[in-house]
């Protein structure tokens, strides 16, 4: 996901939340691409813990007029989830006071 950040800037004039208005439209779109993709059966992943530099590079962007925010991807999901450590349910200890 990119943006076009005058285009935000213009209505956003001198306002401090201008740029977390785009990240809000970016999770937004976020939220969308997840229910879409589940819907189609997909898995999905999104993040912001990008290098926005080499993307911007590769994609002939400057990173000032338009950047990159975030990146977004959708495949046929694993079968068996290997990742999943269990579920144990929380049981708080007895503490003395």
């Amino acid at each position: 996901m990119t943006s076009r950040f005058y285009r935000n800037f213009w209505k956003y004039r001198k306002h401090q939340k201008a740029y977390g208005v785009l990240l809000m439209d970016a999770a937004h779109l976020s939220q969308t691409f997840y229910l879409v993709c589940t819907e189609l059966g997909l898995g999905s992943f999104i993040t912001a813990a990008i290098n926005s530099t080499n993307i911007e590079q590769k994609l002939g962007l400057d990173g000032f007029i338009e950047g990159a925010i975030a990146i977004c991807g959708c495949g046929k999901p694993i079968q068996k989830n290997v990742i999943d450590p269990g579920f144990r349910p929380y049981i708080p200890r007895e503490t003395e006071l």
